[in-house]
């Protein structure tokens, strides 16, 4: 048992290297403010209904990412039950959701709409993207400065999700400006992302 406990965290060492700087360079997750945390880059993906989709789609918007991935059967689905969530509690808000998909080979359309319609989301409000392994990998650690990494053949064995991917939310303002991160293990934060998210869309003082 301990054998294995200890195999299993060495086959994360390589997302914790590659997830670790956003510790040191960002402020703890639930942190938001006026300050600004870098802006997300242009990218041209699809979106589940096959439409091109890129990030002059979400100009002018308040949004909250997330990264998932259709295969995944622990983490992905408690994540993506959480943005439902979101979605029936800020459904009067004008907030989006932008749901990542960090397996983009696999997450077709088809397959996304699949999964999207699993957990009720609505067209217009949620979306879910895939596209380039390479640009879809870029622009999570490049754009949101999160770690994504693929599995090797030893971590799977050792019972390691395909793809090791974080588990924060992430909020963006009108400009494409990221504002916070959100741990969505701890419910004090996701009140948190909330409130914020709803004081940034009415346009607070506090987030100018």
């Amino acid at each position: 048992m301990r054998s294995s406990i200890l195999k299993f965290f060495m086959g994360l060492s390589r997302f914790a290297i590659a997830a670790a700087f956003v510790v040191s360079v960002f402020p703890p997750p639930g942190f938001a403010s006026s300050t600004r945390y870098g802006r997300i880059p242009d990218f041209k993906l699809v979106e589940r209904s096959g439409a091109p989709f890129t990030r002059s789609d979400l100009a002018g918007q308040v949004w909250i990412a997330d990264f998932v991935f259709t295969r995944c059967q622990e983490l992905c689905p408690l994540l993506s039950a959480k943005m439902a969530a979101l979605q029936n509690e800020l459904a009067d808000s004008g907030v989006k959701l932008v749901s990542f998909s960090v397996d983009p080979e696999y997450d077709q359309p088809l397959i996304l709409k699949n999964y999207a319609d699993r957990f009720g989301a609505k067209e217009g409000s949620w979306f879910f993207l895939t596209g380039e392994r390479e640009t879809m990998e870029s622009l999570v650690t490049g754009g949101f400065h999160l770690g994504v990494a693929q599995a090797t053949e030893e971590d799977l064995k050792e019972g390691v999700e395909l793809v090791m991917h974080s588990r924060r939310f992430v909020l963006v303002d009108r400009e494409g400006d990221i504002r916070g991160y959100y741990d969505t293990s701890e419910p004090v934060q996701l009140d948190e992302l909330r409130r914020d998210a709803l004081e940034l869309a009415a346009g607070g003082p506090e987030w100018n």
